[in-house]
Formats: C-alpha cells, structure tokens, sequence
C-alpha cells in the first residue's frame, strides 16, 4: 500500500501534510523502508523539533500553565519587574495579615540614612 501511495502520490494542494510530503520523498529516495511505522514515527518526531525550533517564544509558551512556565525559575526570577504594590497585590490576605502583625511587632526592618 506505502508502495502504491508513493508510486501515485501527486501534491494538489498546499494544505498537504508536511509530513506526508516528507515520508514520500524520503520513500522515492530510498526506495525501501524497512519499518515504515518506526519510521513514520521518526518523521514525526524530528517535525516536531523543527517546529520548535522555529516557533516563537509565544508560540513556544501556548497551551502551558503557569505553573509549568515557572517551574524551575527562583523565586527572584519569578518577582523580578513587579513593583511593591503588585507584589503586595498578589499576597493572600492570611499572609498581609502575617506580614502587618510582623511588621507591627518588629518594626519596618528598613533602615533610615
């Protein structure tokens, strides 16, 4: 059947499957392929890292949640740009609440010039 399809194959459309563009070039090159699944698979899989590779940073980041974009970053990386009020914005009210007895207890840890 591969044999068939590649013999008779013939591109009409743009909207063609890369991919099947490639299997059937890479079937007329070598004439013979020894596990087409394996190497469907293989096809795929180096498509996909090319598609990567030539992605952007947005288009990278599509699809994860947060948590997934973060992991691994320290938290310095995490916070760095935010100013003190969005920080302060982001704080759950059980921990301002922490934060203001703290700080009420211990004085502003800043010191003055």
């Amino acid at each position: 059947m591969l044999k068939y399809g590649a013999t008779h194959y013939r591109l009409r459309s743009d909207q063609t499957s890369t991919l099947i563009r490639q299997l059937f070039e890479r079937y007329r090159l070598e004439k013979i392929l020894v596990n087409p699944i394996e190497e469907l698979k293989q096809m795929a899989k180096v498509a996909r890292a090319e598609a990567i590779q030539t992605a952007t940073p947005e288009e990278r980041l599509k699809g994860l949640p947060a948590e997934e974009r973060l992991k691994g970053l320290p938290a310095e990386e995490r916070l760095k740009g935010l100013s003190a009020v969005e920080l302060v914005r982001a704080l759950p009210p059980e921990i301002l609440e922490a934060l203001t007895r703290h700080l009420k207890t211990n004085g502003s840890t800043s010191k003055s010039p």
